[in-house]
């Protein structure tokens, strides 16, 4: 979608300069691509095809870091499974060496937020148990001098 669309698609014949309505024709299937209704892009204000235009490239982007997403989770399960089998394909490798186990589920990039509460319960429960051994250490030292 990079450069300006009046510059994009131009009729190949040089010297010949395109009219609005040429344009418009031109540039009008690519804006109901972008989900605009022809009731918007003939009638409506002109700042809105701006706008679609704004939010087709935010969608491609958002498309195109989900892909790239999607592709290094798969590059990160295809080399955790050749570092699973790795041993066996060693050189010096032992007879009988195993394979390493390989995942039995998918891998969880992002906890519930009942595992995040517990998360989070357990580490407030680890503090408190800290601070009140510190509290008998100090105590204890006290009445050890």
């Amino acid at each position: 979608m990079g450069g300006d669309l009046t510059e994009q698609n131009r009729s190949h014949e040089k010297g010949k300069a395109e009219t609005l309505g040429e344009l418009f024709e031109r540039v009008f299937p690519m804006y109901l691509n972008m989900g605009m209704t022809t009731e918007g892009f003939w009638e409506q204000d002109p700042s809105l095809c701006k706008a679609y235009r704004k939010a087709y490239e935010m969608r491609r982007e958002q498309e195109f870091e989900k892909m790239n997403y999607q592709a290094w989770l798969q590059g990160r399960y295809i080399y955790d499974a050749l570092c699973a089998v790795h041993p066996l394909y060693h050189t010096f490798a032992k007879k009988g060496t195993q394979a390493a186990p390989y995942y039995d589920e998918p891998i969880k990039f992002y906890k519930s937020e009942e595992e995040k509460r517990q998360t989070e319960i357990e580490e407030l429960r680890q503090k408190t148990y800290n601070y009140f051994l510190a509290l008998m250490k100090g105590e204890q030292e006290q009445n050890g001098k």
